[in-house]
């Protein structure tokens, strides 16, 4: 017959036996959740700058992918890479897809994202030239015009050697810094297609006694201004020789 301190030793024992094995089984369940929470799948994330322009276009792609440890670039024109953020150049205008796999020793993931190129233009119309700062002092320290302000014209002229005159403005008598700034809408307008070669904007006292005398020359070619974000602006301000001068163009094919 059992006396009660036997039931309460026996009670005790396997009250210790379901505690032992409850810790046992919630370690087997930790070690299997650890196992399968240590797989890290890679996942692809990219952006690139900028997100589109005219060709030829250079754009910086950045990767933020999760778990990548190897990168394969496909930018869509038959061009690839395995740097983890390249820089690549498209030559030719169109939509290109841009695709990027990421691997790990546990999986691989892609990403892919379009990119539009444009036609690069080939010609620049100049329409209108802005005056807003020149010396009125010649290199003696005497005004251009010993009676009055100088007579302020310019001259449009090509590239070096040959500096032909493209076009002459009309003038602007008895010109005072107050009177500052001063805009030329040429007619006709005047159509550059060399983007690769300065131009040359030449500023005149006009002197009907003795020869003109030149005021400054402001140098400008338009290849500084067909890349990157702000591409074949409407305007570019260039300032030379203490002068200023806004050039208005349109672009055309």
């Amino acid at each position: 017959m059992l006396h009660l301190w036997d039931v309460k030793k026996i009670f005790h024992f396997k009250s210790i036996l379901l505690g032992l094995l409850t810790l046992f089984l919630v370690g087997l369940n930790s070690c299997k959740d650890n196992s399968a929470g240590s797989k890290k799948d890679p996942v692809a994330v990219f952006t690139f700058n900028p997100n589109g322009g005219y060709a030829p276009c250079s754009v910086q792609f950045t990767s933020s992918s999760i778990n990548a440890v190897d990168f394969i670039w496909d930018f869509g024109d038959g061009s690839t890479s395995i740097a983890e953020n390249p820089t690549h150049i498209f030559d030719q205008p169109g939509t290109y897809t841009i695709t990027l796999k990421v691997k790990n020793s546990d999986g691989q993931n892609q990403k892919s994202s379009q990119i539009t190129i444009l036609r690069p233009f080939a010609k620049a119309i100049l329409t209108k030239v802005l005056l807003s700062e020149m010396p009125f002092l010649d290199p003696s320290g005497s005004g251009w015009d010993p009676f009055n302000g100088p007579d302020v014209y310019f001259t449009l002229l090509s590239p070096n050697p040959t500096n032909t005159i493209l076009y002459t403005s009309g003038q602007y008598a008895d010109l005072f810094a107050t009177q500052l700034p001063k805009t030329w809408n040429l007619s006709p307008s005047v159509t550059i297609t060399d983007f690769v070669n300065f131009y040359f904007i030449r500023l005149w006292d006009d002197d009907a006694i003795d020869a003109d005398d030149k005021i400054a020359d402001v140098s400008f070619k338009l290849d500084s201004y067909t890349t990157g974000s702000g591409a074949y602006p409407s305007s570019i301000v260039r300032t030379q020789n203490n002068a200023t001068v806004v050039l208005y163009f349109t672009w055309a094919y």
